[in-house]
């Protein structure tokens, strides 16, 4: 099935149905994690492991990274090193950034989201280490509102659905203030 959008939009897909094509980054991230999942969980790591590849397969990414991590906390049930623990978030961030590799999107767009998934993980480390867990629980959906608020608004205007050359605020006197692209205000009267 052939969608409306163009060649560009990152979408999660499964591979069922799908021509399998250039796929080389999430075979490698799937080799990472069912290989630490079962270095360190022994044979139900290697299960979860392979549960959580199946999920990719078969549903896409979104319900991978759900399933990876339920299989962290069903495998590790009495804790899990930090190394263990980072070693399988780069295995899910390498199956999250391979559409992007993928499409060969500007570096730009790829250091953004490598940035925001950084910046998310150092923002909930600090957290944790300087406060208490419901403080963490509020940053945590804080920061999830903004970023879920900032990829609205990309697709919104990736679909054209609203203008990004700037936005018009009117302060009630008739007057509209326009903000330019580089940061600048114009006013303008309406006629």
């Amino acid at each position: 099935m052939r969608s409306a959008l163009p060649d560009t939009h990152l979408e999660a897909r499964t591979l069922l149905g799908e021509r399998i094509r250039d796929y080389w980054l999430e075979a490698l991230a799937c080799l990472l994690i069912v290989a630490v999942f079962t270095l360190v969980g022994g044979p139900v790591g290697f299960l979860m492991g392979v549960v959580t590849v199946a999920a990719w397969v078969v549903l896409g990414t979104p319900y991978a990274l759900a399933i990876g991590h339920v299989g962290i906390v069903l495998t590790f049930t009495t804790g899990i090193d930090p190394a263990t623990l980072i070693a399988l978030e780069v295995g899910f961030v390498m199956l999250l950034i391979a559409p992007l590799v993928r499409a060969r999107v500007r570096l730009r767009a790829a250091a953004i989201s490598i940035g925001v998934v950084v910046s998310g993980a150092g923002l909930l480390w600090l957290t944790l280490e300087a406060a208490a867990l419901w403080l963490v629980a509020v940053v945590v959906v804080g920061f999830l509102a903004v970023v879920s608020y900032a990829i609205h608004r990309l697709e919104l205007v990736t679909l054209g659905l609203v203008a990004d050359s700037g936005l018009e605020h009117d302060d009630g006197s008739g007057d509209g203030v326009a903000l330019n692209e580089d940061g600048s205000t114009t006013r303008s009267e309406k006629t």
